[in-house]
């Protein structure tokens, strides 16, 4: 994976807004210690081979979105609409997915630990078990 562009939150929005719906080799980046996105909407978007280690998704619109040979280590996702997303060939160590909407989901290639993913339903049970482990914690 190759980062080719570093961007904050608030870029990622901008260039949405402006109509960029794909996005590769970006890295989001924040100036506190974790990159979060909240209250946003990003329906529609290509992630492909981005880099959103640790980021938290709280109150985001990712319907129809896809992600694609992205690094989503431990990543949160709380309150987010993610029906009809695609997952395909990402490690997704720790994700964690809380009060979220998820139907339709599509994965492919998902890893966690070296250990494959291998459908939705695999995927969905491996990221609840996760959050709530880290609310017990």
């Amino acid at each position: 994976m190759v980062i080719e562009h570093e961007l904050t939150a608030a870029q990622l929005c901008d260039a949405y807004e402006r109509g960029q719906r794909l996005f590769t080799g970006v890295e989001l980046v924040s100036t506190s210690e974790y990159p979060s996105l909240l209250n946003v909407k990003l329906c529609g978007v290509e992630f492909a081979d981005c880099w959103f280690h640790s980021t938290e998704f709280s109150n985001v619109d990712l319907s129809h979105t896809k992600f694609s040979r992205c690094n989503l280590k431990c990543c949160t996702f709380t309150n987010c609409d993610l029906r009809n997303t695609k997952w395909v060939d990402c490690p997704v160590c720790s994700v964690a997915i809380a009060a979220s909407v998820a139907t339709g989901i599509a994965v492919s290639g998902l890893d966690a630990y070296g250990a494959p993913i291998e459908s939705s339903a695999a995927f969905l049970e491996y990221a609840s078990s996760n959050s709530v482990r880290r609310r017990s914690q």
